[in-house]
């Protein structure tokens, strides 16, 4: 079914009735294949116009593909299924971080907690901790702009953490 494209693997959705592939085209951007694994029956799910899919978005609470990032100028973000809870949450995220692409790197296990990182023009990336069960960052989130704000124009290029109520900025952090 591939056409002697080569392809390759990028995960399941969350019931593992559906793998997710990547495909070389003979011309043109790398497509997301969605493959039904009884049948075997595979379909594009996602195509980017003029790039292939920079990163995978993956669920942060079954590790599922959910959609990819395109970059063509701006990263654009596109879902599998614009309409699931994850594709919702990314979409939150983004909308909450303007100028940003956000994505989630990570999760702890059972409190909710999740490690995002937001990337954009203006800074390499900022590293925030959101509480998804509340629906916000908590206390102690990465803040570059107040930490610039608070300490100075550079202090916003180090990394920082709250300590109480006081604001400490160290560099690597």
């Amino acid at each position: 079914p591939t056409d002697g494209r080569q392809v390759f693997p990028l995960g399941c959705s969350a019931d593992g009735a559906t793998a997710y592939l990547r495909a070389e085209q003979r011309s043109g951007p790398d497509v997301i294949m969605a493959m039904d694994t009884a049948s075997r029956e595979m379909h594009e799910v996602l195509a980017g116009e003029k790039v292939s899919p920079d990163k995978i978005l993956y669920s942060p609470t079954s590790g599922a593909v959910v959609g990819a990032v395109y970059v063509d100028g701006l990263p654009r973000l596109r879902y599998i299924d614009p309409e699931s809870p994850d594709a919702r949450l990314y979409q939150t995220l983004q909308a909450s971080f303007p100028g940003s692409l956000v994505v989630v790197e990570g999760r702890t296990g059972e409190s909710g907690l999740m490690l995002l990182a937001a990337h954009s023009d203006r800074a390499p990336v900022d590293y925030f901790l959101f509480d998804a069960q509340a629906r916000r960052a908590p206390r102690g989130h990465h803040d570059r702009d107040r930490c610039r704000q608070s300490h100075g124009a550079g202090a916003g290029d180090d990394q920082h953490r709250h300590a109480g109520d006081q604001r400490v900025c160290q560099p690597g952090l």
